[in-house]
């Protein structure tokens, strides 16, 4: 290590400030100096002693960090207010600085002294910043001021709930009307996102049909279809124009699906039993001959 002496000056009546350059021709951290002092006199005369004091040698950045959203990590209606990332390998004792940054260059920011190798930075809010791409920029600098080069990493912000697209019925209906005893009878619905498959759509009918539908539940086909199946039951009923409704569940963003989607006069059940209703015998079943016997049917 190679030093060169600068020129020194008396800051006030006992401050004597001295600065020296550090040269080396590799990068060093670690290492420890001696300043040495000698040859100070006193406004009387009197010389002091020689002195000494030691400092620590360091121009090497901190290195080998790691900044990122969890893997899946999304922002939504929900969390935007505490959105959260993880930094590994971070130098202790070294602040920390950090960006958020949507696509429009709107950003958050904050900064911290890292007390752990990996911690997790929370409770940000980026509601400010619009939904599209939003970019982390994180980056450490030591107690001697050395500047690490900036990580990076990305998530996705909506905050728009996604809608149903489309409610159909089971194609087994005939001509869209259940005639059919211990049938299976589908419901699927169409989300124009991707949602939370774990959230669960609330399904209903009007007409409720609670006599001739034995519903099982849904489960999700993919991230934008739900299923929602019933079995049928011939309660011996005619019902016109029945109503399917589609209400809940949250999107893959955690935006709650607001509202409730009716799909009209979606299907018809009968399983009404046609009965007669009249009967006609002519001629006169007494008299010999042909007879014609009519019967007239409720359907």
């Amino acid at each position: 290590v190679y030093t060169s002496m600068g020129d020194g000056a008396w800051t006030d009546a006992d401050t004597w400030t001295e600065n020296f350059d550090f040269v080396s021709l590799s990068s060093y951290t670690g290492s420890t100096g001696t300043a040495h002092v000698e040859d100070a006199d006193d406004l009387i005369g009197n010389n002091m002693d020689d002195a000494d004091g030691e400092f620590t040698l360091d121009n090497v950045a901190p290195s080998g960090y790691d900044a990122y959203f969890d893997v899946g990590y999304s922002v939504g209606t929900a969390n935007q207010d505490s959105v959260y990332f993880t930094f590994d390998l971070a130098e202790l004792g070294a602040w920390y600085f950090y960006t958020i940054t949507d696509e429009s260059g709107n950003d958050v920011d904050g900064n911290g002294i890292v007390m752990s190798m990996t911690e997790v930075v929370s409770g940000i809010a980026v509601s400010g910043l619009e939904d599209g791409t939003l970019t982390l920029e994180f980056w450490l600098e030591d107690v001697a001021g050395n500047v690490g080069a900036v990580d990076s990493d990305t998530t996705e912000k909506d905050t728009v709930a996604a809608t149903v697209e489309s409610i159909t019925v089971s194609e087994d209906t005939d001509n869209g009307i259940l005639t059919e005893n211990d049938e299976e009878f589908w419901v699927w619905i169409t989300y124009d996102d991707d949602m939370d498959t774990s959230s669960t759509p609330l399904v209903s009918f009007d007409p409720t049909l609670d006599s001739t539908l034995s519903c099982l539940g849904g489960w999700a086909l993919d991230e934008m279809t739900w299923v929602y199946a019933c079995v049928i039951t011939d309660s011996n009923e005619d019902v016109e124009d029945i109503d399917v409704s589609v209400s809940g569940g949250v999107d893959a963003f955690g935006n709650a699906v607001a509202g409730t989607f009716t799909e009209t006069d979606a299907f018809d059940v009968d399983m009404l039993q046609p009965t007669v209703t009249n009967v006609e015998v002519n001629p006169n079943p007494a008299l010999a001959g042909p007879v014609n016997l009519t019967l007239s049917l409720s359907e």
